[in-house]
């Protein structure tokens, strides 16, 4: 699991610098240098590493004001691309960004890269900048305010998503987004471009695996509201499809609709629990996704590796 670091000594800024440089300057035959700006000194940098502790993912925030941050300098390489690194990267600078309460992430995107921000929740608000005279962006934008109202459950769907990204590489691929909490329920959402299937709709798998991500996420979430530590695993799921989805998918589960208590946990034994979870496309039904949980207690011994599970469904641990 790669993990997102601050460049901290000389050396750490030399090998961010040079990745910059290699990365984004030096194919379009710019002089060293290139790569900076008078913006670096008052931006937070960020990189990720790799087992030899050399870069394969950098990116920088610059404050533009009190509500608004631009992230520039992205890049990836092309050994490490479609793998979840970017999106690792986006949201850390991300969550960089609301802990100094900013409201909006701006960026100018270069048009190839267009299709990784949307998958990441941009949108092109206007023509870009051509740098140098031959590359030519979009200019993008993401609101990234909480939408719960509740500020406690904002931060904590910011937590589920984080995990999950860099847990399940798979959920930062398919551009999954934990959309709100508001106690009784988790709206999670995912658009179809990175999960289209041959006839332009959203791949079934897609919608099979946004369920066991919801039903997973609302007992996670659950736990978490009441101070609860287990362990959650995914043992079964079943999924009817209604319709196809176009544009976005949104999945939905609701406590109401639980069966099963999580409060024996507190007595030290584990409950199943089934969790049925909604999937839209707009207003139209698409999916119903009916998932079977063990939650262990956290003294039990018993409990396995999901990653072991045989039954092909998509286990996860808490």
């Amino acid at each position: 699991m790669y993990q997102v670091i601050e460049p901290v000594s000389e050396e750490d800024y030399e090998r961010y610098y040079q990745f910059r440089w290699e990365q984004l300057r030096s194919p379009f035959n710019l002089p060293k240098g290139s790569e900076k700006d008078e913006y670096d000194q008052y931006s937070e940098h960020r990189m990720i590493l790799d087992k030899s502790s050399q870069p394969i993912a950098v990116g920088r925030l610059y404050q533009i004001s009190a509500d608004e941050a631009q992230i520039r300098y992205m890049a990836v390489s092309d050994a490490h691309r479609g793998k979840g690194i970017g999106s690792s990267m986006i949201a850390a600078l991300e969550d960089l960004a609301r802990s100094k309460e900013v409201k909006r992430m701006m960026m100018n995107a270069r048009i190839p890269a267009v299709p990784f921000y949307l998958k990441n929740g941009y949108h092109p608000v206007g023509e870009g900048p051509t740098h140098f005279g031959k590359i030519k962006h979009q200019q993008m934008q993401k609101d990234i305010t909480p939408k719960s109202t509740n500020r406690s459950y904002g931060e904590w769907c910011d937590s589920l998503a984080a995990m999950w990204r860099d847990q399940i590489p798979l959920s930062a691929q398919m551009g999954v987004t934990v959309d709100d909490y508001t106690g009784e329920s988790l709206k999670v959402t995912a658009p179809v471009t990175p999960n289209v299937n041959l006839h332009g709709g959203m791949f079934a798998g897609s919608l099979y695996a946004m369920g066991c991500l919801t039903g997973w996420g609302l007992l996670y979430l659950m736990l978490k509201e009441r101070n609860i530590t287990a362990r959650i695993m995914l043992v079964n799921g079943d999924i009817r499809y209604v319709s196809s989805v176009v544009g976005h998918a949104v999945a939905e589960a609701s406590r109401k609709e639980i069966e099963g208590s999580i409060w024996p946990l507190i007595r030290d034994k584990k409950v199943v629990m089934k969790v049925p979870v909604n999937l839209y496309s707009g207003e139209q039904l698409a999916a119903q996704f009916t998932g079977k949980f063990i939650l262990y207690p956290a003294s039990d011994e018993s409990f396995t590796d999901p990653m072991e599970n045989s039954q092909g469904t998509l286990p996860f641990e808490q």
